[in-house]
């Protein structure tokens, strides 16, 4: 290792030696090293604080080390060799962000519909008198279940629940069925008339803070399941958008798909990656729906699982010097 610390010593730099005395005694740097690496990564953004000396070793020895014995899952997804000399100059709140597990997680939660085991629902019919509906010649109306913050729509915004509204299947109905390399078995199923859900994601939250989203803009995977049964078509919808502060948008993209009936079955999968977004990104929404086209009581439309949204580094960000301090 460098002995840029023990020159430090000789000159006897009170304010760069600090961190290295305990009990009268100097401790070599390589000791120093080792109690670092062992601290929790909370505690070592406090530790930088200690000392000049305690800073610059955190930030070109010990994030190194922390980064290739701990996030071992994180370092898979980079193929290709990885340069030390390009690791000592990532800046310390990338380390940060990364040991905390800010990238490579599903930003989403309940993208299979939770409690769909326990819970049954009790439907009941919401009339909004704010908006007619030229189809039906009436009201618009919603069937949602009574139960305040359903389970099985945990952190989602049910935004359409039209038909007979939103439902959670266990194993898919009238499809194959969800591929088995997703975690779950159960999906989200529309009815006969629009049924749209949201989610908002707060990226301050997931540790991606406005320096990470303005200075580094992480790659943002999206990606979603799709299917309609084999015995009727449906319509599918997703638009997610990249917001601003005051959530207003700066970066959108949008998919639908119409499947005939006896064209449906398979699932599918819709994905994107955002990129080169700009600076202001602090929100994500997440909107997917759809509905069947047959005009089929109970829950005939769309089918949708395992939905993500995904932060990610560039693929080639540790291949280069980054200039951020």
């Amino acid at each position: 290792m460098s002995s840029f610390c023990l020159d430090n010593f000789c000159e006897g730099n009170p304010n760069e030696i600090n961190g290295f005395v305990l009990s009268n005694i100097l401790l070599p740097e390589d000791v120093v090293l080792t109690i670092l690496s062992a601290i929790k990564w909370t505690d070592l953004k406090a530790c930088r604080l200690v000392c000049n000396s305690w800073r610059s070793l955190i930030d070109s020895f010990v994030c190194c080390k922390k980064l290739k014995s701990e996030c071992r899952d994180f370092l898979i997804n980079y193929s290709n060799p990885v340069s030390e000399l390009y690791f000592k100059h990532v800046p310390f709140y990338i380390y940060y962000a990364i040991g905390k597990k800010c990238f490579h997680r599903n930003l989403l939660k309940n993208v299979f519909g939770s409690g769909a085991d326990q819970h049954v629902c009790d439907m009941v019919l919401i009339v909004d008198e704010s908006g007619f509906d030229d189809v039906f010649n009436d009201y618009f109306q919603q069937m949602v279940c009574s139960t305040v913050n359903c389970p099985k729509f945990e952190h989602w915004k049910l935004t359409a629940s039209g038909g007979e509204g939103w439902a959670v299947e266990n194993v898919a109905d009238g499809s194959d069925p969800v591929p088995e390399y997703l975690e779950e078995h159960s999906c989200f199923v529309t009815s006969y008339y629009t049924c749209t859900k949201q989610q908002l994601i707060n990226l301050k939250q997931y540790g991606l803070s406005s320096r990470i989203m303005d200075e580094i803009q992480p790659h943002f995977e999206l990606c979603d399941w799709y299917t309609a049964r084999t015995d009727c078509g449906g319509i599918y919808r997703i638009k997610v958008t990249l917001l601003n502060a005051e959530e207003e948008p700066i970066a959108m993209f949008e998919h639908g798909k119409t499947i005939q009936r006896f064209a449906g079955g398979q699932w599918q999968k819709v994905s994107h990656t955002f990129k080169d977004y700009g600076p202001g990104v602090r929100y994500i929404l997440f909107e997917h729906g759809g509905e069947d086209t047959d005009w089929i009581g109970g829950h005939s439309g769309m089918k949708m699982t395992g939905s993500s949204v995904v932060a990610k580094l560039a693929p080639d960000f540790f291949q280069m010097p980054c200039d951020f301090e």
